[in-house]
Formats: structure tokens, sequence, C-alpha cells
């Protein structure tokens, strides 16, 4: 299923070739879309495209659309729900176009003014609000997502958890302590999964720190200003 950043979509079957001609990656980053990889959270960067392995959710996203895999899978509809939801993009308020000229007007700066140029003044960028790119909206909501199913995963095993260490306490038997050893290794898991996720993320976050140092090398030096426009970006 193929979204746009209006939130329209449409069912489309494409074979490998013609994704990969079309979202710009190599064969090998759809690998991490296949089955054996179902349970690895995962998310690739590249030039033109982000490939997304979250949970049960496995989408390539590109500046302008978003493909999602196997979108009536049960466990996919809530993410495909989202989408819909939340992707059609919503114009400015008048009430902040008003404030954006005044702010503007103030400072000194033309609508033309870069935003690099107008967010190196702390003041001219107060209460601005920016509407985040079209690949990190969708990543946001794939996060969100699977936080939802960790959640729930969390919330099954505390129900579990609680009876099965109560019994354990009352009599310490084979059963009882397989039983518990079970849950720990789920926790385990859970954990991992957790801490895997967190990885991606920190290590998402990194690339684009490093890109925003080399396309604005002399806005993010040190100062007073280039730091709050990094700690604004």
């Amino acid at each position: 299923m193929r979204f746009d950043v209006a939130g329209n979509s449409e069912v489309l079957e494409c074979d490998k070739q013609t994704i990969m001609k079309r979202v710009s990656i190599p064969k090998r980053d759809l690998r991490i879309l296949g089955p054996l990889f179902s349970q690895s959270s995962n998310i690739l960067a590249r030039e033109k495209a982000m490939v997304v392995n979250l949970d049960f959710i496995k989408a390539i996203v590109t500046a302008e659309e978003v493909f999602v895999l196997d979108p009536l899978n049960q466990a996919v509809l809530p993410f495909v729900d989202q989408l819909r939801q939340q992707l059609p993009l919503k114009s400015p308020s008048a009430s902040q176009e008003s404030h954006h000229t005044d702010q503007r007007e103030r400072h000194g700066t033309s609508a033309e003014t870069s935003p690099g140029e107008w967010l190196l003044d702390p003041e001219a960028a107060e209460g601005l609000q920016l509407e985040l790119p079209f690949e990190f909206r969708v990543l946001e909501i794939a996060l969100e997502v699977s936080c939802t199913y960790m959640d729930s995963d969390v919330a099954e095993l505390e129900r579990e958890a609680y009876p099965a260490l109560d019994k354990l306490a009352k009599n310490v038997s084979t059963k009882n302590l397989e039983n518990v050893r079970s849950l720990k290794r789920n926790l385990t898991c859970l954990l991992a999964r957790v801490q895997k996720l967190m990885m991606k993320f920190g290590d998402l976050g990194a690339d684009l720190k490093q890109d925003i140092r080399q396309q604005f090398p002399d806005l993010l030096c040190g100062s007073k200003r280039g730091t709050y426009l990094y700690l604004f970006l």
C-alpha cells in the first residue's frame, strides 16, 4: 500500500526491481523486510529513502511517499489507520501566519530569508512551529504504534508474572519454577527489543546530527547562537 504526503492511499503490487528503481535503494537493503528479520527491529537511512522494520511494521519511506508491506495484516492495520488519520497535511492557521509575519517584521527579515538564517536569532524563532518532514512524520507514527505493541506485551507479561510468582512463593515446585523461568525469558526478549529500538534511533539521530554539521558548518561552530540552532534542529 502506498501513501503520499496528503494521506491519499492506493494498493499496489510491485516486484523488488520496481521498488528498488522507484526509491533508489540496493537489493541488500530489502533483506531486512524479509521473513528472516521479521522480529528484528532495524532502520536503514539511505540518501533518498529509509527502510523501516519495527515489529510487524515494514515500510519504505521517501520524502514524498511511503510503501507499507502487507497492509491487510491484522497486526499492521493499526499503523495503516494511523497513517490515514495523521498524514493529511494541515495548512498553517491564519494566526500562525500572522505571528510569523510579525516576527519577520520585528527582526527585519523577509519571507525569502532562509530558515537557517532566521533561526540564528533565538528571539526570531520564538513561538515558531515547524512541520516535521514527511519521512519523520511516518517514522514517528511507526514508533508510536510499535510502542503500543510493546506496552501491550508488558501488560500481558505483568498479568502472568504476579500470579506465577505467588504460586512459586507458596509452593516451590519444578512446574512453578519452569513457569517463572519462561516468563523471565520473555522479559529478557522484550528488554532486548526495547534496547535495540533505542540503539537504532540513537544511531539515526547521530547520523542526522552529522549531516547537519556538514551542511551548516558555519552555523554550528559552538557559539551561543549556533548552539541554539543545533538544539532547535
